[in-house]
């Protein structure tokens, strides 16, 4: 039963087998290396992405250094006004008694012509 005509079937059988075996292995071959292509973009975009936010990182760093300075000179400003304005109220105020003499310097019903009599 057993004759060179059932070796040569084995033989086909065997072909085949590691055929359809490779088949399998090279799809999945093929899909990892569409995989590790797309991995390899998304990692190129992600990076650049990350240089993009780093750089304005950088940039609103600075601008937020730049504002912090600008506010510190403007309530130092504020602070000089506010003191600067504090004396001149005072000086106005001190004018003003100045400029409010009492009645009892001057003769009732006359006006002034001139300097009180001594």
């Amino acid at each position: 039963m057993s004759g060179p005509e059932d070796s040569e079937e084995d033989d086909d059988e065997e072909d085949e087998a590691p055929t359809s075996r490779w088949q399998g292995i090279e799809s999945i071959f093929e899909a990892y290396q569409e995989y590790a292509e797309e991995q390899n973009l998304e990692r190129q975009i992600l990076e650049t992405q990350c240089r993009r936010l780093e750089a304005q990182n950088y940039n609103l760093s600075l601008t937020a250094e730049q504002l912090s300075h600008s506010m510190g000179e403007l309530v130092s400003q504020r602070q000089r006004l506010a003191a600067e304005r504090e004396k001149l109220q005072a000086e106005l105020e001190h004018f003003r008694k100045c400029l409010t003499l009492p009645q009892t310097q001057w003769p009732r019903g006359s006006h002034y012509k001139g300097y009180p009599p001594r």
